[in-house]
């Protein structure tokens, strides 16, 4: 019998349950300084549950995680390019094809544009943690 990834999960966050934090790590959320905290803990700033256990940190801010969705914005840009050549043409032709085939481009780039609003807004978000740590730091 073999341990489960769950189990295996729990025995090393209990192997770290009673340390504590001796560097500046920061919460995810609002960017509070969790050094002198245990490693699993809730953020007494914010109530972000946060996990500093090495290989796992959750809930832990990572700059570099985060990247500029530039895949995305391109697909959208393709995809949405592709909808309105097809839309434009389609309506002067009067070529009902053409305008389902816009359709189709337009219905296609909805998921792209809902990734990179969700990847522009984590990459705003985390500058703004960035910049807070900075002026806490600072100080």
């Amino acid at each position: 019998m073999g341990l489960s990834r769950s189990d295996l999960e729990r025995l090393a966050d209990d192997t770290y349950k009673g340390r504590i934090l001796q560097s500046s790590v920061y919460c995810e959320r609002c960017g509070y300084n969790l050094r002198t905290l245990p490693y699993v803990y809730t953020c007494p700033e914010c109530g972000n549950e946060y996990n500093a256990r090495p290989l796992k940190m959750k809930g832990i801010f990572l700059p570099h995680s985060t990247r500029m969705p530039v895949g995305d914005i391109a697909a959208s840009a393709f995809s949405l390019g592709g909808a309105l050549l097809f839309g434009i043409n389609g309506i002067r032709s009067a070529d009902t094809t053409r305008i389902v085939i816009a359709g189709m481009f337009l219905l296609m780039s909805l998921p792209f544009l809902w990734r990179a609003y969700r990847g522009l807004r984590r990459l705003a978000h985390t500058r703004a943690v960035a910049r807070q740590i900075a002026m806490e730091e600072g100080e």
